[in-house]
């Protein structure tokens, strides 16, 4: 099929690391996680997808995104041949704006897709959700998001929550629905104001290695905050990474 061929490499910034974006796809996005034994892709679905292969926060993934729509009721397995077959069009749709769109200018892109892809703040949110949701559907959902959160969180917001519960959390994400809600309905995130304390100790003794303010490079601890989310899920999971349940 042509979604490997070298037409689109310009739409493929990792061709170089990937043979293809059908292996891209399979390799960056957490598809067991997400879809927790669903058969069918919902666009609650595809969103998480979506935004964990672009690399933004969710909120930027729209129910009506053109690979939303495209993803929504595809059975998940039929999903590889489906992207398989698509070709250049689905993937442009599947990768969304890229840097060198003209529907966004460059500090538009920058601001959308760069920096901490999830806040303490998000996550505590979106626990609250889960928390009060009684439709089984969007406590499914919002499941879901608070673990694909957790691994976009900056390296100095996971710092802040204490040892213990980070553990209990990345132990959680390869368990079924069932042990991650029970942890969800009992883990004690920090709240603002200890966040707040925490970041400043750490910045006071970060501040002879690095300044308060840390890396200020693009592949300062977030991008390696998430691929180590990832790669955890995957190096965990039993099956190889293109065979999809």
């Amino acid at each position: 099929n042509g979604s490997g061929s070298s037409d689109s490499n310009a739409l493929s910034p990792t061709a170089d690391t990937y043979a293809n974006f059908v292996e891209e796809f399979l390799d960056r996005v957490s598809i067991k996680t997400i879809m927790g034994g669903a058969r069918s892709i919902g666009r609650n679905e595809a969103r998480l997808m979506l935004a964990q292969l672009r690399e933004c926060n969710i909120e930027f993934v729209t129910y009506d995104d053109p690979g939303v729509l495209m993803l929504d009721g595809l059975p998940v397995s039929e999903l590889e041949e489906f992207l398989e077959s698509g070709g250049e069009s689905l993937e442009m749709a599947i990768r969304g704006p890229q840097p060198d769109d003209l529907v966004l200018t460059t500090d538009q892109y920058n601001s959308t897709n760069k920096g901490p892809k999830a806040t303490l703040s998000q996550l505590r949110e979106t626990l609250e959700k889960f928390r009060k949701a009684t439709n089984p559907s969007e406590k499914d959902m919002y499941r879901k998001e608070f673990f694909l959160l957790y691994g976009g969180l900056s390296a100095p917001s996971q710092q802040s929550i204490q040892p213990q519960i980070r553990s209990q959390i990345e132990n959680a994400i390869v368990l079924d629905a069932e042990h991650q809600e029970t942890l969800l309905m009992t883990i004690v995130l920090p709240s603002a104001d200890e966040e707040e304390k925490e970041l400043v100790l750490q910045g006071r003794s970060g501040e002879n290695a690095e300044g308060y303010m840390g890396p200020t490079s693009g592949h300062g601890p977030t991008g390696s905050t998430g691929a180590a989310f990832g790669e955890r899920y995957r190096t965990t999971s039993t099956g190889n990474r293109s065979a999809i349940p």
